[in-house]
C-alpha cells in the first residue's frame, strides 16, 4: 500500500492534482495519489475530495498502516469527505477512485481543522 509521498497536505491547505495510470496502485486495484499529513496536536479535520472526474473516495492510515478513516460520498454527489478526531502523529491520505481501475481525472483535496 505504501508508495511514495506526492507531498505534503497541511491543516489549511488545498491540493489540486490529476490522477493518472501512473499514480501508485491501492490494494483494490485502483490508482491512487498518496499524501502526507502531519498533525502537531490532537485535531478534528474536516478533509474533501472533489472531482467531477470520477468517483472519490478518500482513504486516512495512520504511520504504520493502519485503518484511520474512509470515505465515498459523503462530501455530496460522488465527493468524498471525512470528519474526524485525529490524536497528533503522521498519516497518510490517499486520494482515489471508488472501485473502478481506469477512473482517473482531476481532483481537489482540502484539509480543514480544529
Amino acid at each position: 500500500v505504501f508508495c511514495v509521498s506526492k507531498g505534503a497536505l497541511a491543516v489549511g491547505g488545498s491540493i489540486s492534482g490529476t490522477l493518472t495510470f501512473t499514480a501508485c496502485q491501492y490494494t483494490d486495484a485502483t490508482f491512487a495519489d498518496v499524501y502526507q499529513m502531519t498533525l502537531a496536536a490532537d485535531t478534528t479535520i474536516d478533509l474533501r475530495l472533489n472531482s467531477s472526474d470520477f468517483d472519490a473516495y478518500l482513504v486516512v492510515l495512520d504511520a504504520k498502516g493502519n485503518l484511520m478513516a474512509e470515505d465515498d460520498d459523503s462530501g455530496g454527489g460522488t465527493n468524498a469527505r471525512i470528519q474526524q478526531k485525529l490524536a497528533a502523529g503522521n498519516y497518510y491520505v490517499f486520494a482515489k477512485p471508488f472501485v473502478n481501475y481506469y477512473s482517473v481525472g482531476n481532483y481537489t483535496l482540502t484539509l480543514a481543522g480544529q
